[in-house]
This record gives C-alpha cells, structure tokens and sequence, in this order.
C-alpha cells in the first residue's frame, strides 16, 4: 500500500488511505499500544482474551468432530432451525449439531455433549441465552470445516432464505 503523509506522520498499511483526524487517532493508539500506556494494556488484555476464546473454541470444535463438517451442511441444519425459530437455545443448537457431527474417536457422548455446550456459550456473543441469526451466521463460519469458499457459499444459503440463488433485500435485512 502507498505511504501518505498524515498530520505530519507518514503511514503505512491498512491506515495508509486515511488522513486527517481519523489517521492522527489511530497514529495516537498506535504510539500508545507501543509505549504500553493505558490503552496498550486494554487492547493486549483485548487481544490476549480474544485469542484464549478462540484457542478454546478451535479446541471444542476439533474435539465435537465439527472440523470435519462440511458449512453447506451446517448451514442447512442452522438454515432449518431459524425457519422454525427466531432464537435458537441450547438445547435447540446442540440437538442440531448431534443430527450432523459425530464425536471424535475416543470422545465419549457425555464429554461430546458438554463440548457442544460450550461452544453455545462461546457462539451467544451477546450472553442472552439464545443465538440469534446474526451469531448463527458467525457460528457456521467458525464452526465448520472447509474451504473458505464453502464457507461463503454456506452463509449466502443462511441468507437466501427462500432458496432461489438470489438474495434479496427483505432477505438482508432480516439478518
């Protein structure tokens, strides 16, 4: 990317096409991340939570089997369940992800089932007990195997609720 002159600072990277007031912010947090000031610390506490959630999902995904699920089938399972419900509980989404993932091999059912419900409690991002069809979309692409591609195929399934190949506005908007 282009280097640019902004307040000053010649930048780089992703931050490269701002200027003006944005750039300076972000140049100011920059320059405080490095220097370990206050916002340094909130942001590697951030980053270091973030990155434990995501290890201890990667883990739970791996150990349910759902690493080797297919996203078109996850996204046909979760596809279903949101026609028949707005929020999906607990006991909604581990019942949907037993109908397609099978444990991994010495992953007894009882240790299985606590491993799905888990990963409920990493997906409901908002803490309110349910998944709704914003955090379902997320849960297909962090859950599932596969490419990045079947995983952009499977989530333009979730929202092509009406199955035509085209996603209309109505459709957008309701997720």
């Amino acid at each position: 990317m282009k280097r640019m002159v902004s307040g000053g600072r010649q930048t780089s990277g992703p931050t490269a096409a701002l200027s003006g007031p944005t750039s300076d912010l972000i140049q100011d947090l920059r320059s405080k991340y490095e220097k370990g000031g206050h916002v340094g610390r909130a942001v590697k506490k951030a980053t270091k939570k973030l990155t434990s959630k995501t290890n201890k999902l990667c883990e739970l995904r791996n150990a349910a089997g759902l690493n080797k699920t297919k996203p078109k089938a996850l996204a046909t399972a979760a596809k279903a369940l949101l026609k028949q419900k707005e929020t999906v509980t607990e006991e909604d989404f581990i019942e949907m992800l037993q109908g397609i993932c099978k444990p991994a091999a010495g992953f007894e059912r009882e240790r299985h089932n606590r491993a799905l419900r888990e990963i409920f409690k990493l997906c409901d991002a908002d803490n309110s007990g349910t998944i709704d069809p914003e955090e379902m979309l997320n849960s297909v692409v962090l859950l599932s195997g596969g490419s990045e591609d079947a995983k952009i195929e499977a989530v333009f399934e979730l929202y092509d609720l009406d199955g035509n190949g085209l996603i209309t506005m109505d459709e957008l908007v309701k997720h």
